[in-house]
Formats: C-alpha cells, sequence, structure tokens
C-alpha cells in the first residue's frame, strides 16, 4: 500500500487540473455536438427564456421546471446563447466548480488533519503549495480520481445537482476556516441553484451561533463568543434576504416576478406530493428491500433523521474543534439530504460524493489508516458505479445505503472526540517522520549509483 498511497500523493495538484479540464472539455463537445441529447438543462433553458419573455415558467404536475424562480434567472446567461454553445458553456461551468470545490475540501481536509488551527501542521494548510513538495501530501489528485466517476452521469446531463454539490461543499469549507460571509455567499448560491442547498445553509449557520465558532485562527481568537454569534446570524441572514428577494430585482416587473415566486412555492408542494414513481432515496431503498410498502409514508423518519442530522452537526464542532467538526457536518448535511430528499435520483448522489473522495483520500495518505481510508474509497466507488450492476441501470438501494454507512463513520469519529482525531493524527505524522528520516538514505544511494 505504502508505493501506491505515495504515487497517488506524489502527483502535483496541476495534474489534477488537466483530469478536470479534460473531463469539462469533453463534456461540453458532447453536449454542442448533440444539443438537447441526454440533457435535463433544456428545462432550465425554457424556463430562463421564460423568465425574460415574462411568460408562465411552470406547468401543472410534478414534472416540468421544479424550482424557484432563482435558478432559473441564475441560467439567463447561457439560455441567450445558441444551444448547443449554452448547452456546452453550462457544462463546463458546473464542472469546473466542483472541481473547485474538491480541490477546496482538499485542502481544507488536509490542512486540519495535523492540526485544528489555521495552519497546515505537516500537510497542505490554507495557504500551503500542492501535492508533490517533500514533506507535504495533497489529496486533490486521488479524490479527483474517485469525485469525478461519481459525478460523470449528472454532468453529462447537465444537471444542477452538480453546482449545487459543489457549493454546499463550499460553504463547509469555509466555514471551516470561519469566513462566514463567504461560507453565506456559497450557501445562498446553491440555495437559489436549487432549494436543497437551503438545508446546509441552516445547518452551518445554526452550528455557528450554538457553538459560536470564530475566525480562521480557530476557537476562541480575537473575539468573544457573542460577537462571533453575531456575525454568524448577520451573514446568513443577509445571504437568505438576497436571495428571496434576487427575483424581485432581476425582472422588469415586479408583479410577474412575485407571482413567479408564489408559483414556484406551490410546484415545490407539487413535486413532494406522492405520485407512484419510486426514487433512489431512503423510502425507495426500503420498498426495494421489501421493508416497507409502495405507498408507506416515512414522514416521521425523515422528522427523526433531521433531528439526528443536527444533533450530529453540533457534537462534531463541540468534540472534533471548527476545522474537521465543520467538515464533518458538510459530509453529514449533504448525504442527509439526499437519501432523505423523497424524489433523489440516483445521479443525485453528485452531492455526495465529494466527501467519501476527500475524506477516504485523507484516511489512507494523511493518517494512513488503511481500513478507514479503503472503507471510504468504497462508498465513492460504490456511488459511482452503482447503477452498472443494476437492472436496467437503476440503482435504488446501494447509493442511499452507502452515504449512510458514511454517516455512521462520521459519528463515530465524532463519537471518539478529540482523542480520538488526535491519534490519527499521531499516527500519520508518526508515518510520515519515518518516511522522512529514510530519504537522505535513498537519495544517497541513488547518488552512489549514479
Amino acid at each position: 500500500m505504502s508505493d501506491r498511497a505515495n504515487w497517488l500523493a506524489g502527483h502535483n495538484d496541476a495534474t489534477a487540473w488537466v483530469v478536470w479540464a479534460v473531463a469539462a472539455a469533453v463534456l461540453a463537445g458532447l453536449a454542442v455536438a448533440r444539443p438537447g441529447a441526454n440533457t435535463v438543462a433544456n428545462n432550465y433553458r425554457l424556463a430562463a427564456l421564460a423568465w425574460v419573455q415574462g411568460r408562465d415558467m411552470y406547468t401543472p404536475g410534478a414534472d416540468g421546471w421544479l424550482y424557484p424562480p432563482q435558478a432559473a434567472v441564475l441560467f439567463v446567461p447561457f439560455a441567450l446563447l445558441p444551444e448547443g454553445l449554452g448547452e456546452g458553456a453550462w457544462r463546463v461551468a458546473i464542472v469546473m466548480v466542483y472541481a473547485w470545490a474538491v480541490w477546496r475540501v482538499s485542502r481544507v481536509a488536509v490542512g486540519g488533519a495535523a492540526s485544528d488551527g489555521g495552519g497546515g501542521g505537516g500537510g497542505v494548510g490554507d495557504g500551503g503549495g500542492g501535492g508533490g513538495a517533500p514533506g507535504r501530501i495533497s489529496v486533490f489528485f486521488p479524490a479527483t480520481l474517485l469525485a469525478l466517476p461519481a459525478g460523470l452521469g449528472a454532468m453529462h446531463n447537465g444537471q444542477s445537482n452538480v453546482p449545487v454539490g459543489a457549493m454546499m461543499a463550499l460553504a463547509a469549507a469555509e466555514a471551516a476556516l470561519g469566513r462566514h460571509w463567504l461560507s453565506a455567499a456559497w450557501g445562498g448560491l446553491g440555495t437559489a441553484v436549487k432549494p436543497l442547498g437551503v438545508v446546509v445553509s441552516v445547518v452551518l449557520g445554526l452550528v455557528g451561533v450554538v457553538r459560536g465558532v470564530g475566525g480562521e485562527g480557530g476557537e476562541g481568537v480575537g473575539e468573544g463568543g457573542s460577537q462571533r454569534r453575531s456575525r454568524v446570524v448577520a451573514a446568513w441572514v443577509v445571504a437568505g434576504v438576497v436571495v428571496a428577494g434576487f427575483p424581485l430585482v432581476s425582472h422588469t416587473s415586479v408583479a410577474y416576478a412575485w407571482g413567479q415566486t408564489l408559483a414556484g412555492l406551490a410546484k415545490l408542494g407539487e413535486v413532494a406530493a406522492y405520485d407512484g414513481r419510486r426514487f433512489a432515496d431512503i423510502e425507495g431503498a426500503l420498498e426495494t428491500l421489501g421493508v416497507v410498502g409502495p405507498e408507506a409514508s416515512l414522514t416521521w423518519l425523515r422528522a427523526v433523521a433531521l433531528a439526528g442530522m443536527v444533533a450530529l452537526c453540533v457534537a462534531a464542532v463541540a468534540q472534533l474543534g471548527q476545522r474537521w467538526g465543520t467538515l464533518v457536518t458538510g459530509a453529514a448535511v449533504c448525504a442527509c439530504v439526499v437519501v432523505f430528499n423523497p424524489r433523489s435520483e440516483g445521479n443525485s448522489y453528485v452531492i455526495v460524493g465529494l466527501w467519501p473522495s476527500v475524506i477516504g483520500g485523507v484516511a489512507l495518505l494523511v493518517w494512513r489508516r488503511a481500513w478507514l481510508g479503503w472503507g471510504l474509497i468504497g462508498v465513492a466507488v460504490c456511488l459511482a458505479g452503482a447503477h452498472l450492476v443494476q437492472p436496467g441501470g437503476k440503482d435504488y438501494t446501494v447509493k442511499p445505503l452507502v452515504s449512510l454507512a458514511m454517516v455512521c463513520v462520521l459519528a463515530w469519529l465524532v463519537a471518539g472526540g478529540r482523542r480520538r482525531l488526535e491519534a490519527l493524527r499521531k499516527g500519520g505524522a508518526m508515518y510520515t517522520a519515518q518516511a522522512l528520516e529514510r530519504q537522505p538514505d535513498a537519495s544517497a544511494a541513488r547518488g552512489g549509483l549514479s
């Protein structure tokens, strides 16, 4: 395992960026060559054009344009291009923002893998360099090899799950560094793209208020708890007001914008109603396994899961500290919001796929815990390919269950608290120190042979 791990960690971040750029170019090329094929972005385009022309965006039923007007307004620049170019540009945008999220979360996670302060502590800190430098480790390249396949289907279809998953992750990464205004901006933008983003916004805001997590240097640095809470509240309130009011100032007719906002809220109610179809959420998994019937109401289970998720997130920051506690919060929210959303599809799990890819890379390459790293990597692999071995290419069980398995791993980490986290860090630091001690001997040996 050591040689393979060192090979993965030794790749510079630029290699990963090349992989993402190639993927974006290929997907964009396919979209330009065959506009309207294998895409859901056509719904976004029609809604954006309806907004520009002042027509009704919504049709009766649980299909068609499903989101509030904010998402249509954001898609207007792509809708105004010729269809093929607009589809291609949209693919480039969503793939690269997802790549940015994988890179950002990787840097924040590795920077906190050795210490919970603002610096890197033996890894790549927030301001550190990319992989490949002596004594530094980057998980961006291995995380790319896992996260890209897990999200490829959604990226090919141009689904908004890709950018909303990226923005939820970016909101968590910035909150982990105490950058609450930037975190609120990402959370607000994600909510505008798709309403699911509001969950991470509310939970991060709530955790910030309850725990009073502070600035970039760690907890309890520079200002009192009440001042920190005030900053968190201000950031998220401003983000909420901007997102809510965005459509009203984006159209020449306030009456039209307000009417479409109300219609969008009504549409969400229609979408949430049971329509007889099976989805890749917890209900679909239990129904496929024969645990519940096709018309079972699991509202109570979703409510319990929501309460448990919030409790886990608050405990995570209390037990693990600001940086890793907030990253665990982001991972848990992204997993639960997909598993317990009654309209989740297989491609919705792109929202989850980033997290086991990054945390698995940290466990394997930084903490050097093979069982933990390979276990989370297994989750990422299942998210990427479970549907390929299912009848008709539809997976209703594996992706929800492995996502919940990841949440259980996160709960195990939280239950062990700082002591468990420190044990993981020390084990990784000891391995790294031993490896660095062997480097001079290896260099000398190579010099003697040359």
